[in-house]
């Protein structure tokens, strides 16, 4: 038989190890209490949260979906997780407005915008997925037409802020240079050109760049370009643009090629508008019922709002919400902040989840 002590220790234990258990081992998904929301909110990045309870029957059904969702968005698009059942993170949960569990929200840029609430229904990796990163920002400019080239370089030479160019065969927009655009909003302009049949890395000079992704940096007030041959990857991009934002970035211009006049003969008539949707076949995937429309970009550079069903648990007439356990919470008297913030967990380590999109499964981490 447990002694008092040791029986007062075992039940104050159940609410973590629970919480712990209600996702799957090795699981990407990082716990977060009120202090590490703040942190997460300072980071001006797109995440995914989940408020959960550990005794929700619908929390545990959802859980090694949300997982696995969270494993293939890895490490672009953070996922974390409240215990809203913990007594110190009852507060959060009521000040975003939890009535149910599970909430899913999006936070498109930390505090910087209003959350998404999800509310499609099915709550599928695939799903989790695609909601999530198609609602990352866009502030990114698109140059269509090989034409388009030469004159945005010298047009865009007057901007204060160097300029960051991806010329890709790929036909989607790579999520990785969205977040990259997202995080890095207002240093450094970001714009991106489908490199069809090797035309536009042609007209740029740099024919040996056909078939790869060509990563072409504009110091401020220049019309020539510093290209960046480091890995594609999220972790080396993101120290290289740590550089041209800290001021430390060897800004020094190399002999390349600069825009050549002719553009082969390029029709601009042959260029259809791109789909903004990357296609994402994973396992239980998400069939959208229509091709979201591109969205119209504001003055700022970010798409409007997507039309967001509100914090109520009841369903628009025709639709089917997700199921929820409702319950009240109760808001607490604010207790004094401790002096150091507790450090949020560490990610495990897991191998990355490879996603098929059209043509050849790619990473979701590469250019």
């Amino acid at each position: 038989m447990l002694t008092t002590p040791l029986l007062a220790l075992t039940l104050a234990l159940i609410p973590s190890l629970v919480t712990a258990a209600i996702f799957p081992e090795g699981t990407t998904v990082k716990m977060l209490d009120a202090k590490g929301f703040k942190k997460v909110m300072k980071a001006n990045e797109t995440s995914m949260i989940a408020f959960v309870a550990p005794w929700c029957g619908h929390c545990q059904k959802m859980a090694p979906e949300y997982s696995k969702a969270a494993k293939a968005l890895h490490p672009l698009l953070p996922t974390y997780a409240v215990d809203c059942d913990a007594e110190k993170n009852k507060r959060l949960c009521a000040e975003q407005g939890v009535q149910g569990f599970p909430t899913v929200k999006l936070f498109r840029r930390g505090d910087q915008m209003p959350p998404i609430s999800y509310n499609d229904g099915e709550r599928k990796a695939g799903a989790f997925f695609y909601w999530a990163s198609q609602r990352v920002p866009r502030f990114v400019k698109k140059l269509y037409h090989v034409e388009e080239l030469k004159p945005w370089i010298e047009e865009s030479a007057t901007s204060p802020k160097p300029r960051a160019l991806l010329v890709t065969k790929e036909k989607d927009m790579p999520l990785l240079w969205k977040v990259l655009a997202n995080k890095y909003s207002g240093d450094i302009d970001f714009v991106i050109h489908r490199n069809r049949k090797g035309k536009g890395s042609r007209a740029l000079g740099y024919k040996s760049a056909e078939k790869i992704p060509l990563v072409l940096i504009y110091p401020p007030g220049e019309t020539r370009a510093i290209r960046y041959d480091g890995p594609n990857k999220l972790e080396p991009l993101s120290k290289y643009f740590d550089t041209i934002v800290d001021g430390t970035v060897d800004w020094s211009i190399p002999e390349e090629p600069t825009v050549e006049e002719d553009m082969s003969g390029e029709d601009a008539s042959t260029f259809e508008a791109e789909t903004e949707a990357d296609e994402i076949v994973i396992d239980s995937p998400a069939t959208p019922t229509a091709s979201e429309p591109e969205p119209e970009p504001t003055e700022e550079g970010v798409e409007p709002e997507p039309e967001v069903v509100g914090e109520s648990l009841t369903a628009e007439p025709g639709e089917s919400a997700p199921e929820q356990t409702v319950v009240e919470i109760v808001t607490e008297e604010p207790e004094e902040e401790e002096a150091e913030s507790p450090e949020i967990a560490d990610d495990a380590e897991t191998e990355q989840v490879v996603l098929d999109t059209p043509g050849e499964p790619r990473p979701v981490d590469e250019l």
